[in-house]
């Protein structure tokens, strides 16, 4: 056999091969690389050019086998019509390998180049079934997904609803407690008019309804935490000692020595951290030889007093006459004895003043404490996060005086002693307006 038909029946022998390894079971995993490999490769690529050229020469040799096949079988018949009954051997044996040799190259170089269509087609019918089967995983996926997200969506449509039911629930909660807030204030507004008339006390802490202080943006359930905490401090008003019994007159009581001037809160706003910076000015009309006790108290839960802070205390004196301030500087309180219920929103800050454990004063702000970003006021984080928190006191002060027994008479312009008459407390002084006081007189220890 000659070298190109050796060449031919070895590229039918790789054709065969091919063939199996085609349609051989193969794992998908493995025959979807093998495929794609085969098809995205340009190694392969140059390689299945280079093998259509030789199909071409493959078709060249099978045209000629086919050729010598018909002239070996067309000499055949012509020496058996004319050989008249003589047969040769020798002729015969030749006749016939030729036509062997010439069937032989027909069938090899035919059935290689049969095969190298069966090869093609194999190929891309096979790679056709994996693109579809890709094709298929993909919108399995895309199905499974979107049914995911249809059950998601009826799952969240089922929590808006149940959501709606509680918000229902909720606003007819805050209505009632609303009504009774309102109704609380006016009963608070009538107590403490009624106690400060029956004690000579002089107040402004009015109902939060009347003079609460709203911050912009607040929503209503601030509003209503204000009317309860004003109730609260109405509590606490009424624990101190010396009003737990009505209060008479002294025979000897005098004008209030002490009167408040002004607040100037010198940090504000602050981290909640931070110690609380302010400076007190105050006016005595008499010096004082004894000293003043000022006390910081935070009061984070109303409805408990055993979770009252008194974060610092100080003494001043003794005082001289005249106008005098100090500055006063109290810790941050303890994060660990507020309630987390109660750590957010408004608070109370109460400085009070006292002359031999006597309290002559006492200064009440509203603390608003918030986070220091609109993402955690909105969606507040579950465990507190003391170091984002925020701190805002209001510059309007709640003011209540207490007559108490000085033991010193106050001095006139020429610096004589005035005779001891009737108890008096200035007009409630305010951040704003410290210079703008009626003093009114009034006998009998009355306090207006």
């Amino acid at each position: 056999m000659t070298v190109y038909y050796t060449i031919t029946f070895l590229l039918l022998a790789a054709e065969m091969a091919t063939f199996c390894v085609l349609v051989a079971p193969l794992p998908y995993s493995i025959r979807k690389k093998l495929f794609h490999f085969l098809s995205e490769s340009p190694l392969v690529a140059k390689l299945a050019y280079g093998l259509k050229i030789t199909f071409i020469f493959v078709g060249v040799l099978f045209v000629d086998a086919l050729q010598r096949m018909w002239r070996v079988t067309a000499e055949a018949d012509l020496a058996r019509n004319s050989g008249g009954g003589m047969h040769d051997a020798r002729a015969e044996t030749n006749i016939a390998a030729r036509k062997f040799y010439a069937q032989r190259n027909t069938y090899l170089t035919g059935f290689c180049l049969f095969l190298s269509l069966v090869l093609t087609r194999t190929f891309y019918i096979i790679l056709d079934l994996i693109h579809t089967q890709e094709e298929y995983a993909k919108l399995k996926q895309s199905t499974a997904q979107s049914s995911k997200t249809t059950v998601a969506a009826e799952d969240q449509t089922k929590q808006v609803e149940e959501l709606k039911k509680k918000l229902e629930v909720k606003t007819r909660d805050y209505d009632i407690l609303k009504k009774q807030a309102e109704q609380q204030a006016k009963e608070y507004d009538r107590i403490a008019t009624e106690l400060n008339t029956k004690t000579g006390n002089v107040s402004d802490k009015l109902s939060a309804k009347g003079q609460g202080t709203r911050r912009a943006g607040g929503s209503s359930a601030c509003v209503i935490k204000r009317v309860l905490f004003a109730l609260a401090s109405f509590h606490h008003l009424l624990r101190v000692h010396n009003l737990l019994t009505p209060l008479t007159p002294h025979p000897q009581a005098i004008m209030s020595i002490v009167t408040i001037r002004n607040v100037e809160f010198l940090n504000n706003p602050a981290r909640f951290l931070d110690p609380y910076h302010f400076r007190v000015t105050f006016e005595c009309i008499a010096p004082i030889p004894d000293d003043l006790e000022w006390r910081l108290i935070y009061v984070s839960s109303p409805g408990d007093e055993a979770l009252d802070q008194e974060l610092d205390d100080c003494l001043v004196g003794p005082v001289p006459m005249g106008v005098n301030s100090f500055e006063f500087e109290g810790s941050a309180p303890l994060a660990s004895k507020i309630p987390p219920e109660d750590v957010l929103g408004v608070a109370a800050l109460i400085l009070t003043g006292s002359y031999k454990e006597q309290e002559f004063v006492r200064v009440g702000y509203y603390q608003n404490t918030e986070y220091d970003n609109e993402e955690m006021k909105e969606n507040p984080p579950t465990t507190i996060r003391f170091d984002r928190l925020v701190r805002d006191i209001n510059t309007k002060p709640r003011v209540t005086r207490f007559q108490i027994k000085w033991d010193i008479l106050p001095q006139n312009g020429n610096g004589q002693n005035v005779s001891a008459g009737a108890a008096m407390s200035a007009a409630v002084p305010s951040a704003d307006d410290i210079d703008m006081e009626d003093v009114e007189s009034k006998p009998n220890g009355a306090a207006s």
